[in-house]
């Protein structure tokens, strides 16, 4: 997943600014939800910026197809 242009943000940093919890987010990552990831460490992931909001929208709506 290599995201040439654009800020990364780290998951902290992404978490703060959605309103979730890092932990949603490592769920989010297993799980094949969220936001586009990628490595930047051996146990380092960041979000590229580019990637959040159409990664957040796929979230909604999986979230409203729930009954």
């Amino acid at each position: 997943m290599s995201e040439s242009a654009g800020r990364i943000l780290r998951a902290r940093e992404l978490a703060q600014l959605i309103g979730v919890s890092t932990d949603t987010l490592c769920r989010w990552r297993r799980s094949g939800e969220g936001p586009r990831w990628q490595r930047i460490g051996p146990r380092l992931v960041g979000y590229p910026e580019a990637g959040i909001l159409v990664g957040l929208e796929r979230q909604r709506q999986k979230t409203e197809e729930k009954p």
